[in-house]
């Protein structure tokens, strides 16, 4: 039974909560409203990053000037508002399903509450589910002027800490050349990373979801602020970093949240916050296993439906939660149409996702699955439009897929083929930088976050589009690979999603969720039957062992074709 009452949680005095009850109904007093927050007066603060800033920070991390351009510098007058001191926590975040019956995050729905991390900040939550627990508080989401204000505060420092980087302040990606952390620390066991104004952890931790004006093409999505856990470039964690997300990305593990209120006339109404320390050493997924590789089977299996309730879990991607099943579906609507996970016994806590989001719109016939798991077929026909067949098949350290299309109308086909390879659930190998992502060009390999190409605000990604006839690209002037590849943390292994049936025709990555896109031409002519194939490394070696090897099997797969 749930409790008939809503709790507000207090000053943590010692470790100890201090609890606050009242029915549901009531409207809660100002103190119960603002225990635990921060009041930041009213003045005018520095947004973004200055000419000068974005320079040096170019110079500093040798990366692409246009990577800081969305963080245009601007001042702006902020009234005075109150902040949440600590991102929401687990703990509060029951509280508040329990007292309204408010849909879990999709983790918990899989997994339970996780018991023993009730002072971690919640994740798992999207956008609207954020909205919701704030004005059940009584409060509501930051907006970003008051976010940034309250992280750099009234001087504009480029971290909460000051203007120079100090890589053992924050909760980040700072494991170097060993797997990525898995999860966030409890709230407050940084002490450094806290501003002027004593707000913790807005460095690092996680990404906040706030509220921000965005143009009306860009409604779907709203604005996070700030880094996380998996940031490991500390240009990534400055308190102007900002990025969009989807509104009901509710499935990706490093976004949270903190409450704001508006009190203009208001001093601090509470004295500040102590937490107990507690161990904040994250786990770490096990690094790739050499000695397995070839041993057993690549596998692929279907990934479930994680809300047969119909509870409104929203484009949570699948990517950095994925159930754990190895049975077959029983009917499609068990599953998740036209995706599929990827688990590489050599990698043991990585797991990967195909996402076919070229037909996801459009109803699947058949979705079979061989007795071993390493071969599946999907089927699909959208009437007056395509005919698809998929198979897809593993292989030693490759996965193989097949497309055969039929361009049922009687007008040309633009795109057949559209595969977005997703590492999000893959500790050692996503990349949320782009320093670790690597475009094939005519002068070799370079990293993404190098490359001096625009970036695309409404995805916040890079893409790269070749022309067929001249081979030059985006990239100008330039001629381009077909390769683009993620190099693990240790620099041992990399994935790369590869074009087999022609030369890439596209290349695209968007450092927010770690995809990959290597797309090969795929236009069909009206009632035109084509069969197009694609292919995803995950090899044991460098970025020449990978040219090497692609060269080696596109030749073989030509003549394969031809003869």
């Amino acid at each position: 039974m749930y409790p008939s009452s809503r709790r507000y949680y207090g000053n943590r005095l010692s470790g100890v909560a201090l609890l606050l009850v009242f029915p549901i109904g009531a409207v809660a007093s100002d103190f119960e409203k603002t225990a635990g927050m921060v009041y930041i007066p009213a003045g005018k603060t520095l947004m973004g990053t200055t000419e000068l800033q974005r320079s040096k920070l170019v110079g500093d991390y040798d990366i692409n000037p246009q990577l800081l351009a969305l963080q245009t510098s601007r001042a702006v007058n902020v009234p005075g508002f109150l902040i949440d001191r600590y991102e929401v926590t687990n703990k509060q975040y029951r509280e508040f399903i329990r007292a309204t019956g408010h849909r879990q995050p999709i983790h918990w729905v899989a997994h339970g509450y996780p018991h023993g991390r009730g002072q971690h900040p919640v994740t798992g939550v999207d956008y609207e589910d954020a909205v919701t627990y704030a004005k059940w508080i009584g409060k509501r989401l930051p907006r970003e002027a008051e976010w940034e204000r309250a992280a750099r505060g009234p001087s504009g420092r480029l971290w909460p800490w000051g203007d120079r980087w100090d890589r053992k302040a924050c909760c980040w990606g700072n494991s170097k050349q060993n797997p990525l952390i898995q999860n966030a620390s409890p709230v407050g066991t940084h002490p450094r990373d806290r501003s002027l104004f004593g707000v913790m952890d807005m460095a690092g931790n996680l990404t906040e979801w706030v509220e921000a004006p965005l143009p009306k093409s860009l409604q779907y999505t709203a604005i996070v602020k700030g880094g996380s856990f998996v940031n490991s470039a500390p240009w990534q964690l400055l308190c102007a970093t900002r990025n969009a997300h989807p509104k009901g990305h509710g499935g990706v593990g490093y976004i949270g949240f903190r409450c704001a209120l508006d009190a203009p006339d208001r001093k601090d109404v509470s004295p500040a916050d102590k937490l107990r320390a507690q161990d904040s050493r994250p786990a770490t997924a096990r690094s790739p296993r050499p000695d397995l590789l070839g041993k057993h089977p690549i596998q692929l299996f279907p990934i479930y439906n994680y809300d047969p309730e119909r509870r409104d879990y929203q484009n949570t991607m699948a990517s950095t939660f994925l159930t754990i099943s190895d049975r077959r579906p029983s009917t499609l609507k068990e599953t998740t149409p036209w995706r599929i996970e990827i688990r590489v016994p050599y990698l043991p806590d990585d797991r990967f996702t195909l996402f076919f989001e070229n037909h996801w719109f459009r109803p699947m016939q058949a979705i079979r699955f061989n007795d071993d798991f390493t071969q599946v077929v999907l089927k699909s026909r959208f009437e007056n439009h395509l005919d698809v067949d998929i198979s897809v098949k593993t292989g030693r350290d490759f996965v193989d897929i097949r497309y055969e299309l039929e361009n049922l109308k009687s007008s040309p086909l633009d795109s057949g083929v559209e595969m977005c390879f997703q590492p999000m659930g893959a500790p050692n190998f996503r990349d949320h930088d782009g320093t670790r992502t690597f475009i094939q060009t005519a002068t070799g390999f370079h990293s993404t976050a190098k490359l001096n190409r625009r970036v695309i605000e409404r995805l916040w990604c890079q893409d790269y589009t070749i022309d067929p006839a001249t081979g030059t690209s985006t990239i100008a002037p330039e001629k381009q690979g077909s390769l683009i590849a993620i190099v693990s943390r240790d620099g041992q292994w990399l994935i790369a999603p590869t074009a087999m049936s022609g030369p890439a025709a596209r290349l695209f990555n968007n450092w927010e969720y770690s995809c990959l896109h290597c797309t090969p031409p795929s236009r069909l002519a009206p009632r035109e039957q084509r069969v197009f194939k694609q292919r995803v490394y995950f090899l044991h070696g460098s970025l020449k062992d990978l040219a090497r090897r692609f060269q080696v099997d596109y030749e073989a797969e030509q003549r394969a074709t031809t003869g």
